[in-house]
Formats: C-alpha cells, structure tokens, sequence
C-alpha cells in the first residue's frame, strides 16, 4: 500500500472496486489505517484479513489483506514525511517479495513511497526498485514507463543530470536494449520488436561537435545488440525519435535519462502511465506518479495509474503462462 501518509491506500482501494476477472488480490499494509481509509474516502472493499501470509485464501469472494501491524490509525498524519512512514512502506514491499518467494503471488503493484524518506531512514537504496532487484538477485534490470502508444526504457534513473554521462557505458545500454526486446516478445506478444535508442546529446551530437557519447558508447551498444538479433536503431536524436514512437513506427524508446523520457510520456499520459521494472523473475508494476503528498487524505486522487498498473500486471502474468 506504499507511503501510508501518501495516497496509496487511496488509489488501491479505487483500483479494487473494479478488478480484473481471472486474478485474486493481496493486499499488504497495516489494516487499521487501511480501515480508516475506507471510512474516510466512503470506499466499501470487502477484505479477508489475516497475520501470516501462508493463511492467504484465494478461495474467497473478499480481498486478502495481509496486517502487517506496523501502525495504528492514529499514527498517520496525510501528506507529511515520517521516518516510520518509510520504513513500515520498505516492509511491507519486503512481505510483497516473501509472498513471491511463497509461490503464494505471481506478481508485485508497488503504491509509491517517499524515496527521501526511505534515504533518511537508512536504507541504502536509492529506491525501492533497487531493493526489489536486489532481493530478486538481479543484476540486469531497467525501468521502463508505459503511457498512451509510448513505452520507454531509461538507462539511467533517478540520479542528478550532471552525473548522467559518466553513468552510461556500452554494456549498461545494450543490456537495456535486449531487455526490451524480451519484454516486449514475452508480455507484450510482438514478434520482432523495433527499438529507438535515443542521444544524449542535441541532435545525436552533431557529427561530435556537440558531444562524443553517441560516437563512443551508445552506437558500439547499439552494433552489440544487433549483433544479438534485436531489430534496433540509433542513436537517434529524441524530438525525432518520440515523434516516431508517438505514430506506432517503432514500438519502444532507451532514453538515456530520467526527463528525457518520461516528459513525453507524461504529457500524454499522466494520469495512466505505468512503471513495469524489466529483468526480474516476477512481474513488478507500479503507477508513474509519487505520494502525492499535497492531496493525501483528501479523497481526490485520481486511481487511473494504479489502476492501469494492476490491469497490466495481471495481463502479463496471463500472457507469460
């Protein structure tokens, strides 16, 4: 249920009133304050509630819901970062993996959290993509956003703009390319995937007069990959190459950084994009937008990412089986 001073538990509950046929739901948090959310938001969610998560019964009619019992209701204040807030988040997610472990889920809807809060507390993740991966014993994994006929991956997160270029290396890219590929065969049923790597610099560095990254790493990531099999091209600049992705005529985008990517998708799709981390084990999706603290509590959030996320996820458990 994510941050539980964010609007989480808000958009799980709106989500779950219309569910996907052909899945079963776990919910995982602290029930008081769930509770006390659906009274507060006039949200009615039947709820199977249990302590162990080896009592989950996907037998029944309700909503399984997990009480982790990290807080009470009267603990939360809406729209404030709290240290405890971030921790109990971290350990509801570190539930979420233990379910997976289980056999007990096929797949993980992550609410947002508060990655300063979760910095601050002490984890060492810049996120909780990161611990996820981690847990997973992934090594090669990638965020990819999907919104409206735009899916992209980025080969870098959330990191300062100034430390982008000596984040990216050859190897790091093509492995994103030939995640995507997989992906997009795997869960999203196309055959041949066609893949835009977009520069890093303007107008793909301009023969090297603007910059050299293109020439150095990006297109050695690029020869790599074909080499693998993978329809892709690039490096391409990104105004051209989003107009392309934007018209259906390639069918994913590698950003090289975290704005450069998700500003398109966020212009037509804010309020449905949806986060799907690539290279786990599992199938891992969250909602595109934070915690929103500045409308937490106030029953006005909008579902549609959340609700997309869980669509998608249920989907892509479907179509791997």
């Amino acid at each position: 249920m994510g941050d539980p001073a964010g609007i989480g538990a808000e958009v799980t509950l709106k989500s779950l009133l219309r569910r996907p046929a052909g899945a079963d739901f776990l919910i995982i948090g602290d029930h008081t304050i769930f509770r006390a959310s659906s009274r507060r938001f006039g949200i009615s969610l039947p709820l199977h509630v249990i302590k162990d998560i080896r009592c989950v019964d996907f037998n029944k009619r309700s909503v399984n819901f997990l009480d982790c019992s990290l807080l009470k209701s009267n603990d939360i204040r809406y729209g404030r970062m709290d240290l405890r807030y971030a921790k109990a988040s971290m350990a509801y997610i570190r539930k979420a993996l233990l379910a997976v472990s289980l056999g007990k889920a096929d797949a993980i809807v992550t609410a947002p959290v508060n990655k300063a809060a979760i910095r601050k507390a002490g984890f060492k993740w810049m996120g909780h993509t990161e611990m996820i991966a981690k847990s997973d014993g992934c090594a090669r994994y990638a965020m990819m956003l999907i919104g409206g006929p735009l899916r992209v991956a980025l080969a870098t997160t959330h990191i300062p703009l100034r430390a982008v270029h000596r984040s990216i290396s050859a190897g790091r890219i093509k492995d994103i390319i030939i995640l995507t590929d997989e992906a997009l065969r795997r869960y999203f049923g196309i055959r041949r995937p066609r893949i835009g790597v977009a520069s890093i610099n303007p107008h793909a560095g301009e023969g090297g007069f603007v910059g050299d990254e293109e020439r150095k790493i990006i297109l050695p990531a690029v020869k790599a990959a074909l080499k693998k099999g993978v329809n892709v091209t690039g490096p391409s600049s990104s105004e051209a190459l989003f107009y392309a992705a934007y018209r259906g005529d390639i069918d994913a985008v590698v950003s090289m950084y975290h704005d450069q990517g998700l500003t398109p998708l966020k212009m037509i799709s804010q309020r449905e994009g949806v986060n799907l981390t690539l290279g786990l084990s599992f199938v891992r999706t969250s909602p595109s937008h934070g915690t929103a603290y500045d409308i937490a509590g106030k029953g006005i959030a909008d579902e549609g990412s959340m609700r997309n996320a869980v669509m998608l996820a249920a989907d892509m458990v479907k179509r791997r089986r």
